[in-house]
């Protein structure tokens, strides 16, 4: 079973901070949804973790810009949940791929997020 945990966006300071378990959120819920400095749940977005890691270790979240090779070249796309798939998956333009662990995960490395890097993506659109 993997675990559930989550990073988040701070949209007002503009920060990515640190990854917390789902049970560390929920017992500490007035630091990740509204804590003495005014800052509300629409003030921070949940990124949750995919339970895989790139080829470095590196771990995958939501909003994750990674590259990876192809036989036509190197690519760069985003991570995120698809509803109608019921999982993670990766896109890069129109192309959008579900996470072959056995395949894809040798070839990948995270190398930002759609919140500090998303000058990394080949198509601006994307973010």
């Amino acid at each position: 079973m993997r675990e559930i945990k989550f990073r988040f966006w701070d949209k007002r300071f503009r920060e990515m901070k640190g990854s917390t378990s789902l049970l560390q959120m929920m017992s500490n819920m007035e630091y990740y949804l509204g804590d003495e400095l005014g800052i509300r749940p629409k003030d921070k977005i949940p990124l949750q973790y995919t339970g895989l890691k790139d080829k470095n270790g590196k771990e995958i979240y939501e909003g994750d810009i990674i590259r990876w090779e192809t036989e036509d070249g190197i690519k760069t796309g985003k991570v995120f949940y698809k509803n109608n798939v019921g999982s993670f998956v990766f896109a890069s333009g129109q192309d959008c791929c579900g996470f072959n662990v056995f395949d894809s995960l040798r070839c990948m490395v995270v190398t930002g997020n759609i919140y500090e890097n998303p000058e990394l993506l080949e198509n601006k659109d994307e973010a």
